[in-house]
């Protein structure tokens, strides 16, 4: 299954690391209702045997942005 989530900055461009799947990964669980449930996929997730399986796998983000060659890790959205 594939999830697109569409989001804008409230003050202009949005800056985040080049490895920002943490980020949004912390955003998807914080906005689910049900922090048990919430903290059960982030901590275990679903265990067959001895591998636990996870929800998350992150593409690059798209859209118009520049890399901030100041601070060489940033990407600038917006």
């Amino acid at each position: 299954m594939r999830l697109t989530i569409t989001m804008s900055g409230r003050q202009g461009p949005v800056s985040l690391p080049l490895y920002y799947q943490h980020l949004l990964q912390g955003v998807v669980y914080r906005s689910l209702e049900n922090e048990q449930l919430a903290a059960f996929l982030h901590d275990k997730g679903f265990r067959q045997g001895k591998r636990s399986f996870k929800l998350f796998t992150f593409s690059r983000l798209f859209g118009a942005h520049q890399v901030d060659l100041a601070k060489k890790n940033d990407s600038v959205f917006g």
